[in-house]
């Protein structure tokens, strides 16, 4: 039903685009089509006059009588005893007959002089051609035979179309009798002319035909130069649909029978068949790369899988099963299939607004309706100028090609949009990392005047620890001299100077100093957050996420106790937990503020974990101090709340910290 729907909405633009391509191939049709093939057939054919004019070129279907030899043995002293009759249709085709067919038309040189005209057979192969001339007086001569075994090099006139010259005297009359058979279309657009004028023909056929070859060859060059940037598969497939359509051009005029293997002509017709069945597969192969039909239509991805298979086989069997019909019935259809399949993966693609879904749409449509103009000339033959559907092709060939280019170059300039707003958002994440740098880099010296601040006073309370306790030592020696015999005053002077170097004694004592509470109203947000965006750098570096997910409450508590319990935590996790990614959260629990520091890391035993919150003890693997945790619960007992750790071995490590709101 997907499907159907997707081609019941593409109808109207389907509609505007058959239309369009309609009106483009009988534009085509129209003006390929002969001006003398347009006249009426009559029931009885006028001789055609011979004109020494340089442009004289006259088809001759509107002069000929036709006869039909269904047993393919008579002779011309046979068919002179037969009625022949008017063909009563515009061109000389009878489909695909095995009978061999005779035409007779006769010439008039009107003028005062003698002269040699061209007999262009508009063929380039045929499987039997026989020309007669039959004089007034009844002389006949046989002046050319043709035969699909005939090399290259055989022919008088080295031309891609089987010709031959006549010579008619001044005033006389002839009938020229072809008899001929075909293992294919029996069409023979059968045209005599002047000389200059089969030379003028030939040489305007011959810039259009290497005019395409040569576009095409152009593009070809390009879709190799931007293969490094589109994706390799779309570059060879396109390259693979110019190199096959250019060489089934090459074939279908005679070119490369002419200029490639000229010595072997059965290979004509089957090669044609091949070269046909390999620009089919062709298109269906660029669209499934181009389009990644594998992820965007998986199930269609297999009928184009299958049909490109199917065509591969096909071309590999054409040159030794050409000569069976069965295999032609197939074959053929065969190729009609496949353009459809190319066809329906253009309208799904432009159902789901891929880029460049539009001109590969077009292209695929006029490629369809070329076949299928070229199925409907070969069905109504003898109506429809064969002819036309060869330059149709052509036509259809380079329109698609282009399309081909025009679907490649709009997803360029997607890619190159998507690249733009990649490069804009990473300046944007770069702005912004450059601006927290510089955040970090001024709490850190500020961090680092604090730093020396610390140094002096902790030098500063050494030097008064050091110059209190010398007087306090001679001091209570003194006074133990002057106590001497009043036992209670000496307890009292000793228990004095005890309480004095125990106090100097924790007041230089780093691990073991009291902290002053200072409290204060604390946004949560701005802590945590401030505690995540400083060690952001650290935790990239080590290959860590740091996330956070925080609520707006506010606590009373001291900020800088608190900010050094977070920081010890967070601290701890990136650095000895070999975490991937940490969660920093802060919720409301009722009247208290549930802080957690969350890892993925490898974990800590239970019977390892009471151990890690004494001052000191760490892990056999870990440089740091030990003091991490301890002075994390330290500290967190210093301003009311509670800490507690849990971990799981191979899941990772959770540190909750518990404090009032204080709004009580």
């Amino acid at each position: 039903m997907d499907r159907l729907s997707v081609m019941v909405k593409s109808l109207p633009m389907l509609r505007a685009i058959f239309t369009l391509a309609v009106l483009t191939l009988a534009a085509v049709s129209m003006f390929t089509t002969p001006v003398a093939s347009q006249q009426v057939v009559g029931a009885q054919a006028e001789p055609v006059l011979l004109s020494h004019e340089a442009s004289f070129d006259q088809p001759l279907s509107f002069a000929a009588l036709i006869h039909m030899d269904p047993s393919r043995t008579q002779t011309l002293d046979d068919v002179l005893q037969e009625e022949f009759t008017p063909l009563g249709k515009r061109y000389i085709d009878f489909g695909l007959s095995e009978e061999r067919i005779w035409v007779k038309v006769s010439l008039q040189n009107a003028t005062p002089e003698s002269g040699i005209w061209r007999l262009d057979f508009r063929r380039q192969f045929l499987q039997e051609l026989d020309l007669y001339l039959v004089s007034e007086s009844g002389l006949s001569e046989h002046i050319f035979r043709s035969t699909s075994a005939d090399p290259f090099n055989r022919r008088l006139i080295h031309n891609r179309y089987l010709a031959t010259d006549i010579s008619v005297e001044a005033g006389e009359a002839i009938d020229i009798y072809v008899s001929y058979t075909s293992s294919a279309a029996t069409w023979l657009p059968l045209r005599v002319m002047s000389l200059e004028a089969h030379t003028l023909l030939h040489r305007a056929e011959n810039r259009k035909n290497w005019l395409i070859n040569g576009a095409l060859m152009a593009m070809f060059i390009l879709a190799a130069l931007v293969a490094p940037i589109v994706r390799w598969q779309v570059s060879f497939t396109y390259c693979f649909y110019l190199l096959s359509g250019g060489m089934f051009v090459l074939q279908a005029e005679g070119y490369a029978f002419q200029f490639l293997w000229p010595n072997f002509p059965s290979l004509y017709d089957p090669l044609g068949l091949t070269l046909m069945l390999l620009m089919s597969l062709s298109g269906p192969l660029f669209a499934r790369f181009f389009f990644q039909t594998k992820i965007h239509f998986p199930r269609f991805d297999r009928v184009l899988i299958a049909a490109i298979v199917g065509s591969v086989v096909l071309a590999l069997l054409s040159i030794p099963l050409f000569k069976y019909d069965l295999f032609k019935m197939i074959a053929y259809p065969f190729v009609l299939i496949s353009s459809g399949l190319h066809l329906t993966t253009g309208v799904l693609a432009y159902r789901h607004r891929l880029l460049g879904s539009l001109p590969f749409l077009v292209g695929s449509v006029l490629v369809f309706l070329s076949l299928l103009y070229a199925l409907f000339a070969h069905a109504r033959h003898g109506w429809i100028n064969l002819e036309s559907t060869l330059d149709v092709g052509h036509f259809t060939l380079f329109a698609d090609a282009i399309c081909f280019a025009a679907a490649i170059v709009v997803r360029l300039l997607g890619v190159r949009r998507e690249r733009d707003r990649a490069l804009q958002a990473e300046l944007s994440a770069a702005e912004k990392q450059v601006r927290l740098e510089q955040d970090l880099r001024r709490r850190e010296q500020d961090f680092q005047k604090a730093q020396i601040v610390s140094t002096q006073r902790k030098e500063q309370l050494a030097s008064v620890k050091h110059d209190i306790r010398q007087p306090l030592l001679s001091l209570r020696h003194a006074m133990e001299r002057l106590g001497e015999g009043d036992e209670e005053t000496s307890a009292q002077v000793h228990a004095a100077f005890d309480y004095l170097e125990d106090l100097a004694r924790k007041t230089s004592g780093a691990s073991g100093s009291q902290l002053t509470v200072s409290l204060e109203h604390i946004s949560l947000t701005d802590v945590l957050g401030q505690s995540a965006r400083m060690f952001a750098e650290e935790a990239a570096q080590a290959g860590i996420e740091i996330r956070t997910r925080l609520s707006d409450d506010e606590v009373v508590s001291d900020p800088v106790i608190l900010m050094r319990i977070i920081n010890n935590l967070v601290a701890n996790a990136i650095r000895h937990s070999g975490a991937s990614a940490i969660l920093l959260t802060s919720r409301l629990r009722g009247d208290k503020v549930v802080i957690d520091v969350w890892d993925n890391g490898t974990g800590i035993s239970a019977g390892a974990l009471s151990g890690y919150l004494q001052p000191g003890k760490k892990g056999t693997d870990s440089t740091g101090s030990g003091l991490g945790l301890a002075i994390a619960k330290t500290a967190a007992d210093t301003i009311g709340a509670s800490l507690d750790i849990a971990s799981r071995e191979g899941i990772g490590t959770r540190a909750r910290l518990t404090l009032a709101t204080g709004d009580g």
